[in-house]
């Protein structure tokens, strides 16, 4: 596949799936040929989310939720990893939703999505990425849940995802101890990186800020680590050194460039201030000229 012309590339994914979908109406009882046509939807699918075409993205991993619902059906040809895909379709076509407006149908998305990676959790309970899922997941569904004014239930779930990024942090953890490279390096980071957000929204700021530390030890250029680190020091009441981060950061773009940190760091104020009472955020927001 021609991956650098995206014009050649979708032809030949088209062509492709054109094979396939012929086997599988041929092969009705193989899973093999439905589990080609779902890799190769997902691949025009992206290619589609690369070109902002985010309807026809979403429709076409709609379709790929209902090959990979068909092949799970495939009683001797099913394998756990179809049940995963399904998952996945979920929680990509709820992206997508969500960006375009379709909120109650992302939401109910989601949390069939989330219901499918607890139940796998299970039975895998040293699997990293279904953990990061979970933690991810709930974090949506607990914003969700803030738009409709159930701050309850929104400090819910970010406590639950944050049991889940603790414990995704433990197992990349003995990863990395067990395999000192390049990868475990970053998704150790990555992993510690979530504590740093989701422990700050759980109530749990010393956590939070260790966890920042920890990754910063390893990657201090991770400017959103460190930006997690100070809202952790101004819930612990270190006014002072989390206002230091601030200045220092908030004028660097993100990876948005058309952001600064301080667009974030302003909407990271109001969802804090709405789950809890922060003493000095008036105060930290009128120092930082918010």
């Amino acid at each position: 596949m021609n991956l650098g012309n995206p014009a050649a590339a979708r032809s030949s994914y088209e062509q492709a799936l054109e094979i396939y979908r012929d086997l599988a109406s041929r092969y009705p009882i193989l899973g093999v040929y439905r589990r080609d046509i779902s890799a190769t939807l997902q691949k025009v699918a992206e290619l589609n989310i690369k070109a902002n075409d985010l309807q026809n993205a979403l429709d076409l991993y709609q379709e790929r939720l209902k090959i990979d619902r068909q092949t799970s059906d495939l009683f001797l040809e099913r394998n756990s990893s179809d049940f995963h895909n399904i998952s996945i379709d979920l929680g990509k076509i709820a992206g997508i939703q969500s960006v375009l407006g379709k909120t109650a149908d992302a939401r109910k998305n989601y949390e069939e999505s989330l219901a499918l990676d607890r139940r796998r959790a299970v039975d895998n309970d040293d699997d990293i990425e279904t953990q990061e899922r979970i933690g991810t997941t709930l974090s949506r569904i607990a914003v969700f849940q803030m738009a409709g004014d159930d701050i309850a239930g929104a400090q819910k779930s970010f406590q639950d995802a944050y049991a889940a990024d603790m414990q995704r942090a433990e197992l990349t953890r003995s990863a990395f101890r067990k395999d000192v490279n390049e990868t475990s390096r970053a998704n150790i980071v990555n992993a510690y990186g979530s504590v740093s957000w989701s422990a700050n929204l759980a109530g749990a700021p010393q956590v939070a800020a260790t966890h920042a530390e920890n990754a910063l030890k390893f990657d201090p250029a991770q400017t959103w680590i460190d930006v997690n680190r100070a809202h952790a020091y101004l819930l612990l009441g270190r006014f002072d050194e989390a206002k230091a981060i601030y200045l220092a950061k908030k004028d660097l773009k993100t990876n948005n460039a058309a952001e600064t940190f301080a667009d974030s760091i302003r909407d990271d104020f109001e969802l804090l201030g709405r789950l809890s009472n922060v003493p000095d955020l008036a105060r930290m927001r009128k120092e930082l000229g918010f």
